[in-house]
């Protein structure tokens, strides 16, 4: 017959034997349960990404969403501008040497031209204003910090919104301004929750701003914020279901944005489709 002194070791071990399964066994689920909820997500995602493109349609450059007209895409009016410019021979290079700048058509018929790459790899701040009926250019006010791939809106008073960017560093700017073409003044508003580049904007309503998607130098983003141009302050109000960089961006209502085209993923994969962001009833 065994003493109890030599079965004590056989039973820490078997004890030992069952925390190790117990750990094992923990881990294996916990990664089923990751498992799972990444693809609830991207499940989520695309669920959202159908919807959206089945309620749209684009048509000529129009919007169409669920059989109503919403807006035209802003690049085709880019496209126009930018055609201009290369005809009068100030795109891609402007004076200076400065290289690929922002395009912002204005509602007076000009084309404001701001950023860019400058000399010895640099970024400019300097902006310049195109007449196309003149084929003149005669240079704006200088940007709040040099700057490539920020955002600009042309508001429905006629000014010029201005948010983030990137520095030749590179390091990504939350700085939010405004322009006022008739006066050629920028002024500070102030920052963005999550600095970023190659973001969008839509105006909501009257100093109501949404703000969509972009990125940084450590990847894509997907936040979603709202700037308020009287109180000069910005607020988180959600994400994307997915990053989402180079895209645009329509007012379907005061609470609603759809988002349109666009790259993820470090720019890897198609174009990706329309997705209807709902601003939640708390924020």
């Amino acid at each position: 017959m065994l003493s109890a002194s030599k079965l004590k070791p056989n039973a820490n071990q078997s004890l030992v034997r069952v925390c190790l399964w117990a750990l094992i066994v923990s881990g294996a689920l916990q990664g089923c349960n990751n498992s799972v909820s990444d693809q609830a997500q991207m499940a989520g995602a695309k669920k959202s990404e159908d919807k959206a493109m089945s309620a749209c349609v684009i048509r000529n450059d129009q919007i169409f969403y669920k059989g109503k007209l919403v807006g035209t895409l802003p690049e085709s009016s880019l496209k126009e501008a930018q055609q201009a410019l290369e005809a009068a021979g100030f795109y891609p290079k402007l004076p200076d040497g400065i290289l690929v700048p922002e395009i912002t058509p204005l509602n007076d018929g000009r084309i404001w031209l701001s950023g860019g790459v400058g000399k010895n790899n640099t970024y400019s701040s300097q902006t310049w204003f195109f007449n196309p009926s003149t084929k003149h250019l005669d240079k704006g006010p200088n940007l709040k910090s040099e700057s490539i791939k920020h955002a600009t809106l042309v508001l429905s008073d006629g000014r010029v919104l201005v948010s983030g960017g990137s520095t030749a560093r590179p390091v990504e700017i939350g700085i939010v301004s405004i322009l006022d073409p008739k006066t050629n003044v920028i002024e500070s508003l102030g920052s963005l929750v999550f600095p970023r580049y190659e973001h969008s904007m839509v105006e909501l309503a009257p100093n109501i701003i949404a703000i969509t998607g972009g990125a940084t130098r450590n990847g894509d983003q997907d936040e979603v914020e709202i700037f308020d141009l009287e109180k000069k302050k910005s607020r988180m109000v959600g994400h994307l279901s997915l990053p989402r960089k180079q895209h645009q961006s329509l007012k379907i209502d005061k609470n609603q944005v759809l988002v349109l085209k666009g790259k993820g993923f470090e720019y890897t994969g198609t174009e990706l489709g329309p997705e209807l962001f709902v601003i939640p009833e708390n924020k």
